[in-house]
Parts: structure tokens; sequence; C-alpha cells
């Protein structure tokens, strides 16, 4: 029996444009009506989750920025915080120093870039998709690095603008030989960092443990290299149909894409119908559904 449904939005939950359909509302309202604790999961920080999720009544808690937080939708109390270590944040500004680009850095709850980047987003290579989100979320501040060093003992989490395919190879390559962090990436322009501990699995699992709910009774769904972590923890683990070839492979069911209510399909199929027992093979959960 499903008691928890985590939720990736960006590419799993919300559709391409941003926006929440109206049947994943109902499926949504309709687990929440009927006991069901129904999370957001997501890379964004808590401060920049979409507006749209407030018209969900009874959507209690948001995990953001990968994992860093736990913070109650309502009023935005934080119940949970794995910041990044000091040395750590350090040691990364130290490591980008020679290379001439953008940094985001989320501290406590807000994300923060530098003034340039929110303005004029194109000259630092961010994809033209991603101005609105970035103009609208991201606060500006004069120096960034600056600003995040001055605030190393409250980050969060560090993004890395890397639009370049050999350019972020060679960022995660270095970020791991550093070693001691998360790193991870949810669009391909990023390289997203947290503390060693971080990840959404690790703050799903002190969520789920705060509510009394065992792993087999969570359904978390995701789209991207963030979310295998939490795919892989949860007891059914779910991928839309625009995911990548692995995190498919790593999951126990495939859905509808993100435009075409993929998410919906998995919570009315197996939590709304009551008629799923949580101990099927990869293959039964996926014929359950009726995904091929």
């Amino acid at each position: 029996m499903i008691r928890l449904i985590a939720l990736d939005l960006d590419g799993t939950t919300l559709r391409s444009d941003g926006t929440l359909s109206d049947r994943t509302k109902k499926a949504l309202k309709e687990a929440i009506k009927r006991g069901v604790h129904v999370v957001v999961a997501s890379g964004r920080s808590f401060h920049s989750l979409p507006l749209c999720l407030r018209e969900i009544q009874g959507l209690e808690y948001a995990i953001s920025s990968n994992g860093a937080a736990i913070s109650r939708m309502l009023d935005g109390t934080c119940l949970y915080r794995n910041c990044m270590e000091e040395e750590k944040v350090l040691e990364i500004l130290e490591l980008m120093e020679p290379y001439p680009v953008s940094l985001e850095g989320f501290v406590d709850g807000v994300p923060y870039a530098s003034r340039e980047y929110v303005e004029n987003p194109a000259a630092f290579g961010a994809p033209p998709g991603s101005f609105p989100y970035i103009r609208r979320t991201r606060r500006p501040v004069e120096h960034i690095r600056e600003f995040i060093r001055e605030n190393r003992t409250r980050v969060d989490a560090i993004d890395i603008l890397a639009a370049d395919v050999e350019f972020k190879r060679e960022i995660e390559a270095r970020l791991a030989a550093l070693g001691g962090l998360y790193v991870t990436s949810s669009v391909p322009h990023l390289v997203e960092i947290g503390n060693k501990t971080a990840g959404k699995a690790s703050a799903l699992a002190w969520l789920s443990e705060f509510l009394g709910i065992s792993r087999e009774e969570i359904l978390a769904c995701g789209n991207a290299d963030n979310d295998r972590d939490m795919i892989l923890y949860a007891g059914v683990g779910a991928a839309v149909d625009n995911s990548s070839d692995s995190l498919k492979a790593a999951a126990d069911v495939v859905t509808a894409d993100n435009d075409h209510d993929g998410v919906a399909v998995v919570i009315e199929k197996m939590v709304l119908r009551g008629e799923f027992d949580g101990k099927r093979s990869k293959d039964q959960c996926n014929a359950f559904i009726g995904k091929e």
C-alpha cells in the first residue's frame, strides 16, 4: 500500500511549459484526500517552487535543493537542513577561480546569482527556455562568488553553469577528485553540488522516518540524474517516458511523459484504484499501469 508519494517537479510532474495539468491536480488532491502524504522532491530551492503547488491544499512537505532541506509547504518552516561543509564551499570557490563562468548559491532556501547573469543569461550560455525561470527566481547580487564566501556556513547548494558538454565533464571530474561532495545534474546545462550526505533519497529517508512510513510504502517519480537515488530508495520508483535510458532502467515503472500526465497515470492506477499491493516485479508493475 502506498502511503507517501515523492514527486520531482521539472520534467516530471510539471509539463514542459512549467504548468500542472488539471488531471495531475485532480490525482494529487484525491490522493491527499485519502490520507496519502504527497511530497515535493525538487532540485529547486524552497523559495523558487512554483506557485501552482500552493493550490494543492494538504500538500505538506517539500524536499528542496536536491535534499539539502525539508520544509513545511504551509508556512515555510524548515524541519531538516543538510548544509554544505564550510571547507568544501571554499574548496569549490578555489577550484572555480580560473573559470569565468556563473555560479548560483542557495542560502537558507533562497537562490542567488550574479546580477549580470540574471539580467542577461544568454551571455553565460544559459538555454533560452530557462531565461524566464532564472529572472523570476534568482535574487541578483553584485559579486556572487564573494557572496557565497561570506555565507559559506549557510549554503544549501551550489550550481555551476556548464552549457558546454566537455566543460561540464571536466568540472564533474575535478569535483569528483576533490571528494566529499554530492554532485548531480537535473538539466544538461547545470552541475549541482551539495553536501556529501545530501540527495533526495537521504532527505526522503529522514522524512519517511519522521512520518512513520516504510520505504516499501513510498512511490517516487522522477526524470533526471538527481532523481536516481530517490527512485532506487522508494518501494516503487517511476520514471516518466522523457527520462534518460539509465533512469528508466533503474525504475520499477516507466509511465507516460510529463506532457501526457505520466505522474497522474501512476497515481491513478497504483494509489487511487487501491489495487496495488507493492509486491510485484518490475515487469508486473509496468503491465499494471499499461506500459509495455
